[in-house]
């Protein structure tokens, strides 16, 4: 009879640990596309940028992935809701997909700058707050790793109905229009669940291609998806390889490296 108290109080304690309960990894809210995190001098989650959340129970087993628009929100997407809180401003980021290890959203546009904290929930359980840092702009390259480095996603610009994937088989030459792809220009006008907006945006500082400030054509949000932004540049002279890298400068913030394939001639010309 003297065990049954300390029975009890164990089995309260297997009780109260709940193994559905949402966990946020350390660290684990990351740029969507350079997955650069806290530890980073230059990291910081840009206003109208999609981001990526690490953890664990943060959602179903598989993959959900919105299809269309509206983006959810304050509904949440199977049952996983991003929520924000920086100052007196508490709001549902838009969310792109969710699964068990790993959430997408969009950080709003309208969310003030500093430092606030992030909620994860699922099934209504909810996370411990996570550390989050907001910046204007802080822009991150995709890469086609999915993990932040080598070879960036860009496409060389040969006509409007062929932009071949740049790879070491599709060099883009000097000179030639490059379309480079990441996420974190900067906020945008309008509402973002409500599909993507494209337009210019200001925050772009410099493009670097190989240690050489690129010409750029255009800087800002894609037509093609919410939160994501194309750089349109051109291959300055003097650069080339199989691996040159690309880095852009927004503010104080430099992203991550990616690299392109860059042939100083096409067939000997």
């Amino acid at each position: 009879m003297r065990r049954t108290p300390l029975l009890l109080a164990a089995v309260s304690v297997l009780s109260a640990a709940n193994p559905f309960q949402p966990v946020i990894s350390p660290n684990g809210v990351v740029n969507g596309a350079s997955y650069l995190s806290a530890p980073f001098q230059n990291y910081g989650i840009a206003r109208g940028s999609l981001f990526v959340v690490f953890g664990s129970a943060l959602g179903p087993v598989d993959l959900l992935q919105a299809t269309s628009f509206p983006l959810p929100t304050s509904e949440g997407l199977g049952g996983t809701r991003v929520l924000i809180s920086i100052g007196g401003y508490n709001a549902p980021c838009p969310m792109v997909y969710t699964s068990l290890t790993q959430v997408a959203a969009i950080m709003p546009s309208g969310a003030p700058e500093g430092d606030g904290s992030l909620v994860v929930t699922y099934q209504n359980a909810a996370s411990a707050s996570a550390p989050i840092h907001i910046v204007r702009s802080a822009f991150g390259i995709f890469t086609r790793n999915q993990a932040g480095s080598g070879p960036a996603i860009a496409q060389n610009f040969v006509s409007q109905t062929s932009t071949p994937l740049n790879s070491l088989i599709a060099s883009a030459t000097v000179g030639q229009t490059v379309i480079l792809w990441g996420t974190g220009l900067g906020p945008v006008n309008g509402d973002e669940t409500a599909g993507p907006l494209p337009g210019a945006l200001p925050y772009l500082d410099s493009l670097y291609v190989g240690g050489v400030t690129a010409n750029v054509r255009y800087a800002g949000r894609s037509g093609c998806c919410a939160g994501v932004d194309e750089i349109i540049f051109d291959v300055p002279a003097g650069v080339s390889g199989c691996y040159v890298p690309v880095a852009a400068v927004t503010g104080a913030a430099v992203s991550n490296f990616g690299t392109i394939a860059v042939v100083p001639v096409r067939n000997g010309v």
